[in-house]
């Protein structure tokens, strides 16, 4: 199924973050290999939603909130929600963040 993506403002921030931490400890191929990972990642998404791993409660209150690694890069973890009409892309974190604090109050404007 070929939901529309949505991506929030919270996981633009968090693509910006990660980019610039990689620009200054890594080389620009590795922040264009990582780029390329998430467009991929966003790809997958995309086409097969239910392929994610659906959080549990703990986590999250927000119903349907899915995680799914970045190709290539999976300490890096993509979270978003499967919902009946979209799919929103919420939050890109490394997966030695404290996930649930970090999902409390998420915003998917």
């Amino acid at each position: 199924m070929n939901k529309p993506l949505r991506i929030s403002r919270q996981f633009y921030r968090d693509i910006d973050v990660v980019l610039a931490y990689l620009g200054t400890v890594a080389s620009s191929d590795v922040v264009m290999r990582f780029a390329s990972a998430i467009e991929s990642t966003r790809g997958h998404i995309k086409q097969f939603p239910s392929s994610g791993r659906l959080q549990d409660a703990d986590d999250s209150n927000i119903d349907h909130l899915r995680m799914f690694p970045v190709s290539r890069y999976p300490d890096y973890l993509l979270f978003y929600i499967d919902g009946p009409e979209e799919v929103v892309l919420v939050r890109l974190l490394h997966g030695k963040r404290d996930i649930g604090v970090e999902l409390e109050g998420i915003d998917v404007e």
